[in-house]
């Protein structure tokens, strides 16, 4: 009778022992532990980058002021929770550094040229690049404390092109005859260039005439080229039999310029000076 009674779902389970240990788990099999959320250091980071000019000209002392840096190093953190996993950033460290520049061995800067580094801190990493130079430059970094110096040693001279400010012109100014027009130019560099005697300046002149409303005509197009000086006089009537027309009293006239150096000190660049005044022609 005690067998009838069984109930053969119950007699199915086995008995718990504890004598062997008890797993809950496998006593309750349909419970769902409730997960932790999970950390996960995946060893992502992320530095920012900060970058400053330094900059040497004539007559500034070969070791620049320091450059203050600072990077922020972020690391990327991930966690996994039942609706997916969340990352985001979070700062781990800055950085510091304050960088010096130091100019070293056998320079000859022309007086407008000058010297630019570039100098960049991402995380610990200090990089230099020449940004604009008069020399070509060997590049020595020199971990420290409190300052990162950088030493640039000049190897060669670089041709740079010509002071754009070098030359200025004038207003056209009348002078004496059909075609007395004059025009001044002012060389801030021309004694410099004076004591090289392969030095020439060149000056590029087209004389317009003024056309409200139409095409400016051209009268004149010549190229001079001059022995350096601190300045420069142009008299258009020594190129009258040039003129492709002749002036005109009462008209307005201009001259478009530009000029550049030949010799071995500069780059024979050309550098456009612009326009000058319009000016009337009034001969006398």
């Amino acid at each position: 009778m005690a067998a009838a009674w069984a109930f053969p779902a119950f007699a199915a389970e086995p008995a718990a022992d504890f004598t062997r240990g008890f797993s809950l788990e496998a006593a309750l099999p349909e419970a769902q532990a409730i997960p932790e959320p999970r950390l996960d250091f995946i060893n992502k980071l992320r530095s920012t980058k900060d970058c400053k000019f330094i900059a040497f000209k004539a007559g500034d002392p070969q070791i620049s002021r320091p450059a203050s840096l600072t990077s922020y190093v972020f690391e990327k953190v991930c966690e996994d929770y039942q609706d997916g996993r969340h990352c985001f950033e979070r700062l781990l460290r800055k950085e510091r550094r304050k960088v010096v520049v130091e100019l070293t061995g056998a320079r000859m800067a022309l007086p407008w040229e000058r010297e630019v580094f570039g100098v960049c801190l991402e995380d610990t990493s200090v990089s230099v690049e020449v940004a604009e130079a008069s020399h070509k430059y060997n590049i020595v970094k020199k971990p420290g404390l409190p300052e990162y110096r950088v030493e640039a040693q000049a190897v060669a001279k670089i041709p740079a092109a010509p002071d754009p400010a070098g030359i200025t012109a004038g207003a056209l100014a009348a002078a004496e005859g059909p075609a007395g027009l004059t025009l001044a130019f002012e060389d801030k560099w021309g004694s410099f260039y004076a004591d090289f005697p392969e030095e020439r300046t060149v000056l590029r002149l087209t004389l317009k005439q003024d056309n409200p409303a139409w095409f400016d005509g051209v009268v004149l197009e010549k190229e001079l080229e001059l022995a350096p000086a601190e300045a420069y006089s142009v008299d258009f009537s020594q190129f009258a039999s040039d003129f492709r027309r002749p002036l005109e009293p009462g008209r307005l006239y201009y001259v478009k310029w530009s000029f550049s150096r030949k010799g071995n000190v500069s780059k024979k660049a050309v550098v456009n000076g612009g326009e000058t005044p319009r000016a009337v022609f009034l001969p006398r």
